[in-house]
């Protein structure tokens, strides 16, 4: 059996300054995957994954700060998964 992964990624970011004491960050991952394998069948599966993050800085000083991250996480996949296998 042969598998294969073809595999995009794009990303955007931005960054706000709301204040003297506020930072803004935010962004996106956007991924897109297709699987595929071949041996006794061909068979292929697509993924699309959007990976949004956000990160709300609130600066005391120039030494202290408070930080309050959202952040979706998507694993890696694992080929063995897709396949049959017997021993």
């Amino acid at each position: 059996v042969r598998v294969v992964e073809r595999r995009g990624e794009m990303f955007a970011l931005g960054t706000w300054g709301l204040s003297d004491h506020w930072l803004l960050e935010g962004g996106a991952r956007f991924e897109a995957s297709t699987i595929s394998f071949h041996g006794d069948t061909d068979v292929s599966q697509s993924f699309f994954y959007s990976k949004p993050r956000a990160v709300l800085s609130y600066f005391w000083d120039k030494q202290s700060q408070i930080r309050l991250r959202y952040e979706e996480v998507v694993g890696q996949l694992t080929f063995g998964n897709f396949i049959a296998t017997s021993n």
